[in-house]
C-alpha cells in the first residue's frame, strides 16, 4: 500500500486536519441543541474525543510532519498538541454562542493522550512491518 509510506501525502493530511478542527472549534453553532440522554453522555463529547485522538495517528504516519526538525525533544511536541488542544477549547470563551466546557476540554486531552498511543501502535504495525 503506497499511500501509507507516502509521508507528504500524511502531512498535508495532518496540518488539514489541524486546520480543519482549528475551524470547527471556532465557528458558532447556536442554534444546534445538544442532545443529551439520561446519563448526562453528549454525542459530542465523543466527537471531541476523536477529533484530537486522530491528531498524534496522523502525525505518526506523516513521520513527524515537518515538526522534529524544529523540535529535537519529543517532549516539545507532546507539549505543543496539548497546548493546542487546551487553546481550541479556551478559545470558546470568546467565541459567541460558544461556552467552555470542562468536560470537553477532558476529553480533547484524553483523546490527544490516546491517540499518541494508537499511533505510535498503527505506525509500527503498518509502516515498518510494511502489512
Amino acid at each position: 500500500m503506497k499511500i501509507i509510506r507516502n509521508k507528504k501525502v500524511w502531512t498535508l493530511i495532518f496540518y488539514a486536519w489541524l486546520l480543519g478542527v482549528f475551524i470547527l472549534t471556532s465557528m458558532t453553532f447556536s442554534e444546534v441543541v445538544k442532545e443529551q440522554n439520561e446519563s448526562g453522555f453528549r454525542f459530542d463529547y465523543l466527537q471531541h474525543f476523536i477529533l484530537y485522538a486522530i491528531i498524534p495517528v496522523l502525525f505518526y504516519f506523516a513521520e513527524g510532519a515537518g515538526l522534529r526538525r524544529i523540535f529535537k525533544d519529543k517532549y516539545y511536541l507532546f507539549l505543543l498538541g496539548l497546548l493546542f488542544a487546551i487553546l481550541t477549547e479556551i478559545q470558546q470563551f470568546y467565541i459567541p454562542g460558544r461556552s467552555f466546557n470542562p468536560v470537553d476540554l477532558v476529553l480533547n486531552i484524553g483523546g490527544f493522550i490516546i491517540g499518541i498511543f494508537i499511533g505510535r501502535y498503527l505506525y509500527n504495525k503498518l509502516v515498518r512491518e510494511k502489512l
